[in-house]
């Protein structure tokens, strides 16, 4: 009896060593299993979601000349329908509806979307931007926007900056539930299609203060571990949390050979903007004067305000 315990013992033994070396990976950029996520999504809406009329009358504005400027479109996150009320509270979080009338809206009208080898070209080098052009950019690297922000930009043929922050990637691929999660090595390898991804630091995103309290040396350094972390698309383009920055920031980017850095002023990037502090518009849940709605949107994108 005992010698068969001990056999049975020996083969469980041999069982959970073979599951245990098959389990192993490489490195942290090996894909899992699961697929990636391509589909062609169905809004709720047939057409552009209706919005209440918002009281607003926006201030004279004299359009800018075409090819001398940019419309950067700032997201955050998307929230599908079963997500709503867990994300109710939190403005930069989009509904998903809306995003996808976004981008049917610039499929529709002949928009181009642009990449960040053109901006840097048109920006630098003052290279002509093609008809109509538009960059779309995302923060923070939400676990939404690859299971549903990268599918609808497949749809559409489009691309996207993703600036991640790199201490909130997690160690294995998580799913979506009523927590704002993150990509992990594997799901942003797998969306590379799609999304350029560049820095929103290491570990800089707890409050608009933390940049304060940073000589330029730890804002270096901070880049650097976040490059470190993960391969980044652009290792020189970076975007600052909350939009907070100081001249030491600046000097610890500019040490680190950053030439392309985002704020989160709300208007067109011109060529004659800081290279260190460019503007982009934050578009975040709601409608009115800063263009969720249909209509305000297109107003931005075609240079009207």
């Amino acid at each position: 009896m005992k010698t068969l315990l001990l056999s049975l013992l020996a083969a469980f033994m041999l069982v959970l060593l073979v599951a245990c070396n098959n389990a192993e990976t490489s490195g942290t950029y090996l894909p899992s299993p699961e697929p990636t996520p391509t589909y062609t999504y169905e809004p709720t809406y047939p057409e552009y979601p209706e919005y209440p009329e918002y009281p607003y009358e926006p201030e004279p504005f004299t359009p800018p000349e075409p090819g001398t400027f940019v419309p950067v479109l700032l997201y955050h996150g998307v929230k599908p329908f079963p997500y709503y009320s867990a994300w109710e509270n939190n403005s930069v979080i989009l509904y998903l509806d809306t995003f996808y009338s976004h981008m049917r809206y610039l499929y529709d009208n002949n928009f181009n979307v642009i990449t960040a080898a053109q901006f840097d070209a048109w920006y630098f080098d003052d290279e002509p931007l093609p008809p109509n052009p538009v960059m779309i950019q995302f923060d923070d690297g939400y676990l939404s926007d690859y299971y549903f922000v990268a599918p609808i930009l497949r749809q559409f043929g489009f691309t996207a900056v993703n600036f991640v922050i790199t201490a909130a990637i997690p160690s294995y691929c998580q799913t979506m539930d009523l927590n704002l999660r993150y990509m992990s090595h594997a799901q942003m390898e797998r969306s590379r299609d799609v999304f350029e991804f560049a820095s929103h630091s290491h570990n800089m995103h707890r409050g608009p203060e933390t940049v304060e309290r940073m000589s330029a040396e730890d804002v270096q350094h901070d880049f650097q571990t976040s490059l470190d972390i993960f391969r980044m698309c652009l290792p020189h383009w970076f975007a600052f949390p909350y939009g907070a920055y100081t001249e030491a920031a600046i000097d610890g980017l500019r040490a680190a050979n950053v030439t392309v850095s985002w704020g989160v002023r709300n208007d067109y990037t011109f060529r004659d903007d800081d290279n260190m502090l460019l503007p982009r518009r934050g578009i975040v849940s709601g409608w009115g004067p800063s263009g969720y709605s249909i209509d305000y949107f297109s107003r931005f994108v075609r240079g009207e305000g």
